[in-house]
């Protein structure tokens, strides 16, 4: 095509057209001789002429002047012929030139004609992914398109932050003409490219992102307000133990800037956080058991890359407990119908309330959780272990002989999320007792309290001759003493503190007996005073004085050394003996207090058994003028229970005359009189009369034998007080004259001693002397001995004989050996001494 324009410009009409050439040139300044020289060129060229040169230059000219207006200066009517003619030649060129690529480099080179072209490669190389943006740890695949003719191997350079220089990677090129290759895990950031020494494409950049992370997590725990737990703040660990009902505020912080944060859960519960920069924040709240982990997102929505899970565990919010320690689960109520109720209560957050549920029923009645009235017990709602007390009064239930109540208590807690749990307590039963299982009981726990006396009583006896075997068998030469008397000893002292025991599980039983008898009012205060007195006497059998005699003991045989033990064996003889008079004569004590207390038990059951006539005769009595012609039931019921509380009374008094006849000094014959009397009275047979009328009915025969029956018991119930007036009175007086001719003659002795003792002090001096001092020593000390034994007669019948009194004639006793000790050894002075102070404890005793 270019040939074409070339030709025009060399046909015959040339001259023409470097005439126009000229003239342009010479009109257009910037055209100048540039126009005409390229056309003399193309006229002109000749082999030794480039016509690629030659070819360039004249499209330079022609690219710069084709926007001039030629026709100012020119009449183109000749030249429009050629010009055409170059027109189409050169779009023809155009075409050819954008649709072929050698043309386009061809003709690059001709507009260039000045520049040097290097000779083009045999291929080219295509390098892709080019430049890209990928995540951390992900891998890359690197292609190399090929085109012409690639050699077989290339090299894929890359070099990241952490290099100085490129590395290369061999690469194969496979039958699409492409090179492969796969770059795994992929951590840092890289340039690359690919060729050979030869051939190399443009250098990419491969920038890898980090996923974002969680950077800091911060947990508030926010327990729900029933259990008063503080807010807790938890750094970097989301495995929480926390109770149901608790919010959880989450606040975590990213390493990068996030667009969107969401926590997981397993109960697909899952909730979008508010985003701010880098941090997020929300909260749950939580009803069960879960697990769940955080997703996060940063600006190009990367997403967090293997999140941590953790797990929510629930806090049980265990059971209230409740014990309750008095009642025992079945007893008796008390006569003045109070239950003391002791309970302990316990939960881990605190109580709602407390509740006592009853029911009132028969023995044989059946009921439901329906029939139960409540009392709401009064707690602390916050205090988690509490020991409380309530005093229940069943005076307005009023209550009847043999009706059971049956009751328990009931705790809540305080919980609000899941509700109030609750656990009741054991279910107590209290009975209405009859007087006579009153009676009864306590009759049953002196019984056995005697028992337990008499068979301690006899094991200290078996002790006593232990003992003094001991003591024999100890008087011997050898300073220590050997492995079987060892043994012996050990055995003795252990059979010593066997029976100490025993007084203490008899002195629990009698106070447990005491204390019943007083909540039911079954002892006067005088027998009252007299069961403290007891209880006194047997603390005396369990002294320290007892006690610091087993602990010599026991040292003693640590060294084996003769002498210490056979010193403590005799202390603890000496306190054995004792032991055993301090039982005989709470033994005996307890059985007069025993009988005393079985009168006042049958005055009891007279006085009621009088009262409860008095509403049968008003019963009656009312059913008669009523007119009715029926049987009345309920007041034949209730003269079967008189009936029967005679029986018991006739019964109880036959017991009583026969506990007297085991304790002197007791009005035996009228005991016997007034039982000989109730046989007289024929209560039983009026009793059944009443009852056979009732039946008919005929009230008034019925209210005609109730009379009788009244009067019986009301003369029955005037004998037993008497006669329990006559029997304190007698034995205060006999107590008081054996106690006041005994301090006289305590005084007596000590009158006498002091008189010895002046003499022992100035006058003594002959060997007569100190004979007649030493004779008349020892009648004092056979005298004080005889009065001992008084006392000790007298002790077992009366409580007026102390422990302190006993002492104080123990050690006078003491004295007087010592005194006569000195005068044996003519030792006036200290005879006189001992005299002294002998004197002085008669007189303690005395006062």
């Amino acid at each position: 095509t270019f040939r074409l324009i070339i030709k025009l410009f060399k046909s015959p009409k040339l001259n023409e057209i470097e005439t126009s050439a000229a003239v342009i040139g010479h009109h257009f300044p910037e055209v100048k001789d540039r126009l005409i020289n390229s056309i003399q060129l193309i006229k002109h060229k000749d082999e030794s002429n480039s016509e690629e040169l030659t070819n360039a230059a004249f499209l330079r000219t022609f690219n710069s002047v084709e926007n001039l207006n030629f026709q100012k200066v020119i009449n183109y009517s000749r030249l429009k012929y050629f010009l055409k003619l170059a027109g189409l030649a050169i779009l023809t060129f155009a075409i050819f030139n954008t649709l072929n690529k050698d043309i386009r480099s061809a003709s690059n080179r001709l507009l260039h004609f000045n520049t040097t072209f290097i000779k083009p490669n045999e291929f080219s190389l295509k390098l892709l992914p080019g430049n890209l943006e990928i995540k951390k740890n992900e891998d890359l695949d690197i292609k190399i398109l090929a085109s012409g003719n690639p050699p077989k191997t290339i090299d894929v350079f890359t070099k990241d932050l952490f290099q100085s220089e490129f590395t290369s990677q061999n690469v194969i090129l496979d039958s699409n003409n492409t090179y492969q290759l796969r770059l795994r895990n992929i951590k840092n950031s890289f340039s690359y490219f690919a060729g050979n020494d030869r051939v190399k494409t443009d250098t990419y950049q491969i920038n890898v992102t980090s996923p974002p992370q969680i950077s800091g997590l911060t947990i508030e725990i926010i327990p729900p307000n029933y259990s008063r737990l503080p807010k807790v703040i938890q750094n970097d660990n989301g495995n929480l133990n926390v109770l149901k009902g608790t919010k959880i505020n989450f606040d975590l912080t990213s390493s990068k800037l996030l667009s969107k944060a969401t926590i997981i859960t397993s109960d697909s519960t899952n909730k979008e956080f508010e985003v701010t920069k880098n941090s997020a924040k929300g909260s749950l709240l939580i009803k069960k058991e879960l697990e769940y982990y955080f997703e996060i997102y940063d600006s190009t929505n990367n997403k967090n890359e293997n999140p941590i899970k953790y797990s929510i565990a629930m806090t049980p919010d265990n059971f209230p407990e409740i014990e309750v320690t008095n009642p025992k689960q079945y007893s008796l109520l008390p006569q003045n119908d109070l239950i003391n109720i002791n309970y302990n209560i316990k939960d881990d957050f605190g109580f709602a309330k407390c509740l006592l549920k009853y029911n009132v029923s028969k023995a044989k009645d059946v009921f439901s959780d329906e029939d139960f009235k409540s009392i709401n017990l009064s707690i602390s709602n916050t205090e988690l272990e509490q020991t409380l007390f309530y005093n229940w009064d069943l005076t307005k239930l009023f209550l009847k002989e043999n009706e059971i109540v049956t009751f328990y208590l009931e705790i809540f807690d305080n919980d609000n999320i899941n509700g109030p749990k609750s656990t009741r307590s054991n279910i107590f039963k209290i009975r209405v007792p009859t007087l006579n299982e009153l009676f009864a009981e306590v009759e049953n726990t002196q019984d056995n309290a005697i028992d337990d006396l008499a068979k301690t009583m006899k094991d200290a006896e078996e002790l006593k001759t232990e003992l003094a075997e001991l003591q024999n068998e100890l008087k011997q030469n050898e300073k220590k003493i050997d492995w079987n008397e060892k043994e012996k000893i050990e055995q003795a002292a252990n059979k010593f503190e066997e029976v100490t025991k025993n007084i203490e599980e008899i002195k629990d039983k009698l106070e447990e007996m005491q204390n019943k008898m007083m909540q039911n009012n079954l002892l006067s205060e005088e027998t009252m005073k007299k069961y403290d007195e007891l209880q006194d006497l047997l603390d005396e059998l369990t002294s320290d004085e007892m006690k610091k005699a087993m602990e010599e003991m026991q040292n003693s045989l640590k060294d084996m050394m003769r002498d210490k033990v056979q010193n403590s064996l005799d202390n603890l003889t000496e306190n054995e003996k004792m032991f055993q008079k301090s039982i005989e004569r709470t033994l005996n004590l307890l059985k007069k207090i025993q009988i005393e207390q079985k009168m006042e038990e049958l005055i009891k059951r007279t006085e009621n058994i009088v009262d409860n006539l008095d509403k049968q005769k008003e019963k009656t009595e009312n059913a008669k003028n009523e007119n009715s012609d029926r049987p009345n039931n309920e007041l034949n019921e209730q003269q079967k229970n008189l009936d029967q509380q005679m029986k018991n009374l006739k019964n109880e008094m036959g017991k009583l005359n026969e506990k007297m006849k085991e304790v002197s000094d007791t009005p035996q014959k009228e005991m016997d009189d007034l039982n000989k009397e109730f046989n007289e009275q024929k209560n039983d047979e009026l009793s059944e009369k009443s009852m056979q009328e009732l039946q008919k009915p005929n009230f008034q025969e019925a209210l005609k034998n109730q009379n009788q029956l009244s009067k019986n018991m009301q003369k029955m119930k005037n004998d037993l007080q008497q006669m329990q007036q006559q029997m304190q009175q007698q034995n205060q007086n006999v107590v008081m004259q054996n106690m006041l001719k005994s301090i006289n003659n305590i005084l007596d002795v000590s009158k006498e001693q002091e008189k010895l003792k002046n003499k022992s002090e100035s006058s003594l001096s002959q060997q007569n002397d100190y004979s007649d001092a030493m004779k008349s020593q020892m009648d004092l000390e056979q005298n004080l001995d005889n009065i001992y034994k008084q006392l000790e007669s007298l002790s077992q019948k009366t409580f007026a004989i102390s422990p302190e009194m006993g002492k104080a004639l123990g050690d006078a006793k003491k004295n007087m050996n010592e005194a006569l000790e000195g005068l044996q050894n003519k030792n006036g002075q200290g005879s006189s001494k001992e005299q002294g102070e002998a004197m002085q404890s008669l007189n303690e005793a005395a006062s």
